[in-house]
C-alpha cells in the first residue's frame, strides 16, 4: 500500500449520465490507495472523499457471514460500502466463511456478488480433494501425479495397512492430517499403521521426503487463484504469492519427525517459535521466514533453476486440481446460481517443491487467510483484495432499482395465490410494498408459471439462448482481461484448450470450455496440436529428474508451452518499488467511514459488553443473537458439546438452537477455514 495513489474509474458526470451508465454495466474498480485516504490523515488530502463517495452515492452495502475479514472491511468501508445484518437481504457484497445455503443462492439479484461458489469443499476439504484426484488419476494416469499416495482412514485402513506392509525398500513415514482442519492443527508423521486415531476422518499420505531447502529450511508456496466461473472455466493465478519456511532446519532423520518446527511450513505453529524471524518491512521481501513468491524464485534463479519451467509445472498442478472438480462445481452452480456472475472465489493453493524441482500438491484453503501480521502480509493482501473485488465486477446499480426488486423470498414460492400476495408484504427496514402490486405481480407470475408448463420446445429457440450466453460469456471475459491488475490468466489461455481439453469432463450439452476458446482464439484445428504432441507435453511435464531446462523440452512441446513460458516471467518481478515508503498497519478509518446498519449497530450492542476483544469476534447469524440468553459464567466441563482441551476461558451465549461460544485461546473451531484465517465464534450444536 504505497503512498503513490491512483484514479478511480468511476466517472464524474451528470446525474442522468451516470444514471445510465451504471444500469449498462459500469462497474467498480478497486485500488489499495483508497486506504490511504480512509485514515484518520486521510482528511488532509486533497479530495480525500474521492473514493468514499462512491458507495455513499450508490448506497453499496456489504455483509460478513462465520468470518471476519478486517481487511476485507477496511477496503470496502473505505470506498463508502455500509456494513448490514445477515437479515438484510438488500447487499451488493456478501463475504462469507463458509458456503451459503442452495436457497440463498437461488435468489441473489444480478447486481450481487458472493465469494464462494456452492460445492466448492469439493477443492478445498482434504479427503474430497484427493478422492477427486485419486478419479482422475484412474481415468488419466501418470498425468496426474500430482499428489503422493494416500488414503483416507478409518475406511481405507485395511488398504493402508497392506500398502504399508508392502514396501519394499524400507519403511517410509506417512504424513497424517484431519480431513477438516487447518492451521497445521492434529498434524503428525507415523511410521507405523497403529499410530492412525480410528476414532475421526484423516488424510494419510506418503510424506515428502526429499523438499527442496533453502539455507536448509524446508519450504512451501502459498498461490491465491482465483476462479470466476466454473462453466466456463476462467482462472487467474496472482502473480505474487508467499513462501513459507519453517523456523528450524530440516532433518530427515527419523528422530525428528515429532520436530514440528522442523517439518511444517504453516505459519500459525512457526511463528510460535522463539527462532522465528518476522519480517519487518515490505521492501524487504526475502527477510526472515515469510518471503514473497518473486523473491524465492529470484534466489532459485540465482542458484540455476529454471524458474519459468518450474512455474509452468506449478501452474499445471494448479490447473489439474480445478478440471478435478469441475463438473461437479459446475452442476451444482448451474442448479442453485440465477446468475452466473453472481459467484467468484479466492482459493489458496499450497505447493510443495521437491529436489527434483516436481511441485507436490498438499491443499487447498478455503477462505485462505488475509490477516496482515506483518508489512510484507500488509502490501501483498491488500493489492491482492482489491484486485479481486475488481475481477468480481461489482456492478454500480442506482438505489432505486435495488429497492424495486422483490423480497428475497419470493424466488422460493411455487403457487402463485392469493395468499401470496400477503406474503409479499414486507418490512424491510421500512420499505414497504403495497398489498395491490403485490397482487397484480402475483397474477402475473402466475400467468408466467402456467405458460411453462406447455410444451415449449424450440431448437430455434435453444439456439438463440446459446448464441446470446456466448456473446455475454465472451464479453465478460474482455471485462476480466481488461481489468487483470497483477493477475496472470490461467485458463484460458493460448493453446491451453488443445492442451487440456482431454482432461476435462462433459458436465452440460454445449462445451462452453470450447466456446470460449474458439470465441477468444479462432475456431478450433484438429491439425493445431497432433494427438502425439498434446501426450509429450504431458510426458516431459511430469519428467521432472530429467527436464530440467526449456531448451531440455522438445521443440514440440516448446512450441505449445510458448504463451505459458512467457507469462512465466511475471512471477519473478519484485512486489515493491525501491524509494516508496509503504505502510506498517492496516490505516484506523475515519469514524464516518465505518458505516453499519441499525439492524447490525442492535446486533452489536448485545455482545460488546460481553466478549473481550469484540471486533475480531464473528456470531453466527443475527437471528440466533437476537433470541439469546447472555451468561458470562465459565461452561461446564462437564458439558459433551465443547472439547475439554478447548476450555480455559470462555463465554456461553445460549440460544434456542444451541450453544453459542467464544473462546479466549483463539482455537478455530471453524473447519473450513485457512491456517490463518481470524477466530469466530463456533457454535456447538
Amino acid at each position: 500500500m504505497p503512498d503513490e495513489t491512483e484514479e478511480t474509474e468511476v466517472s464524474e458526470g451528470d446525474d442522468c449520465q451516470e444514471e445510465i451508465s451504471a444500469t449498462q454495466g459500469e462497474v467498480l474498480k478497486f485500488t489499495s490507495a483508497a486506504l490511504k485516504y480512509a485514515g484518520k490523515g486521510g482528511k488532509k488530502l486533497k479530495n480525500y472523499n474521492k473514493y468514499a463517495r462512491i458507495g455513499e452515492k450508490y448506497h453499496l452495502r456489504f455483509k460478513m457471514i462465520k468470518c471476519n475479514q478486517a481487511l476485507v472491511k477496511t477496503i470496502l468501508h473505505s470506498y463508502g460500502f455500509e456494513q448490514c445484518s445477515s437479515k438484510n437481504s438488500n447487499c451488493n457484497i456478501i463475504w462469507t466463511g463458509s458456503h451459503l445455503k442452495p436457497h440463498v443462492l437461488r435468489t441473489m439479484a444480478s447486481w450481487q456478488r458472493v465469494n464462494h461458489f456452492p460445492r466448492s469443499f469439493l477443492l478445498t476439504r482434504k479427503d474430497k480433494l484427493y478422492e477427486c484426484l485419486g478419479r482422475a488419476q484412474t481415468l488419466f494416469g501418470s498425468s496426474y501425479n500430482i499428489v503422493p499416495e494416500f488414503f483416507v482412514t478409518p475406511k481405507d485402513y485395511r488398504k493402508f495397512v497392506e500398502h504399508f506392509n508392502a514396501q519394499s525398500h524400507g519403511l517410509k513415514p506417512f504424513i497424517v492430517k484431519p480431513v477438516a482442519s487447518s492451521r497445521g492443527n492434529g498434524i503428525f508423521i507415523i511410521q507405523s499403521p497403529g499410530d492412525i486415531p480410528l476414532g475421526s476422518p484423516m488424510l494419510v499420505s506418503r510424506y515428502i521426503e526429499n523438499p527442496y531447502l533453502l539455507n536448509g529450511h524446508k519450504f512451501d508456496l502459498r498461490l491465491y487463484v482465483l476462479v470466476t466461473s466454473f462453466y466456463p472455466l476462467v482462472a487467474y493465478i496472482y502473480s505474487e504469492g508467499l513462501a513459507r519456511f519453517a523456523s528450524e532446519k530440516y532433518s530427515n532423520s527419523a528422530k525428528s519427525y515429532e520436530q514440528h518446527f522442523s517439518h511444517l511450513t504453516n505459519y500459525s505453529l512457526n511463528k510460535n517459535n522463539g527462532k522465528f524471524i518476522r519480517n519487518e518491512s515490505a521492501d524487504t521481501e526475502d527477510c526472515g521466514h515469510k518471503w514473497t513468491l518473486g523473491a524465492l524464485l529470484r534466489k532459485l534463479q540465482s542458484n540455476g533453476v529454471d524458474v519459468n519451467l518450474l512455474m509452468v509445472r506449478v501452474e499445471d498442478v494448479v490447473l489439474k486440481a480445478l478440471f478435478s472438480v469441475q463438473g461437479q462445481i459446475a452442476a451444482a452452480s448451474k442448479n442453485v446460481v440465477a446468475h452466473s456472475k453472481c459467484c467468484f472465489e479466492l482459493f489458496g493453493f499450497d505447493i510443495l517443491v521437491d529436489t527434483d524441482l516436481k511441485p507436490w500438491l498438499l491443499e487447498v484453503n478455503l477462505s485462505p487467510s488475509l490477516s496482515c501480521d506483518t508489512p510484507l502480509d500488509l502490501q501483498l493482501k491488500s493489492s491482492l483484495v482489491c484486485n479481486v473485488l475488481t475481477l468480481a465486477a461489482v456492478p454500480l446499480v442506482p438505489q432505486k432499482y435495488i429497492e424495486g426488486r422483490l423480497p428475497t423470498s419470493c424466488g422460493t414460492f411455487i403457487f402463485f395465490t392469493t395468499s401470496f400476495a400477503d406474503k409479499l408484504f414486507w418490512d424491510n427496514e421500512k420499505r414497504y410494498i403495497s398489498k395491490d402490486a403485490a397482487l397484480f405481480i402475483a397474477q402475473r407470475l402466475k400467468k408466467k408459471s402456467i405458460r411453462c408448463l406447455s410444451p415449449s420446445f424450440s431448437p430455434t429457440k435453444i439456439y438463440t439462448n446459446n448464441k446470446e450466453r456466448s456473446r455475454n460469456i465472451l464479453e465478460r471475459w474482455k471485462m476480466e482481461f481488461d481489468r487483470l491488475g497483477a493477475f496472470v490468466p490461467l485458463f484460458p489461455r493460448e493453446n491451453s484448450f488443445y492442451l487440456y481439453s482431454y482432461l476435462m469432463e462433459d458436465y452440460d450439452t454445449v462445451n462452453w470450455d470450447a466456446r470460449l476458446f474458439e470465441d477468444i482464439y479462432g475456431s478450433i484445428s484438429s491439425d493445431s496440436f497432433s494427438e502425439e504432441t498434446v501426450k509429450l507435453v504431458q510426458k516431459e511435464l511430469m519428467d521432472c529428474e530429467n527436464i530440467v531446462k526449456i531448451s531440455s523440452l522438445s521443440k514440440s512441446v516448446r512450441e505449445a508451452l510458448m504463451p505459458s513460458l512467457e507469462m512465466a516471467e511475471r512471477y519473478t518481478s519484485r512486489m515493491t518499488k525501491p524509494g516508496i515508503k509503504y505502510a506498517n498497519k492496516l490505516p484506523k478509518l475515519r469514524p464516518e467511514l465505518r458505516k453499519r446498519s441499525d439492524s447490525f449497530e442492535e446486533t452489536e450492542s448485545k455482545l460488546r459488553p460481553l466478549v473481550a476483544n469484540y471486533d475480531d469476534v464473528v456470531f453466527a447469524t443475527s437471528l440466533q443473537i437476537d433470541h439469546a440468553a447472555f451468561e458470562k459464567t465459565p461452561v461446564d466441563e462437564t458439558n459433551p458439546k465443547i472439547p475439554l482441551a478447548e476450555l480455559s476461558e470462555i463465554i456461553a451465549l445460549k440460544t434456542p438452537t444451541g450453544l453459542l461460544s467464544e473462546n479466549k485461546t483463539r482455537q478455530d473451531l471453524h473447519t473450513g477455514s485457512d491456517e490463518n484465517a481470524e477466530p469466530i465464534l463456533a457454535v456447538q450444536f
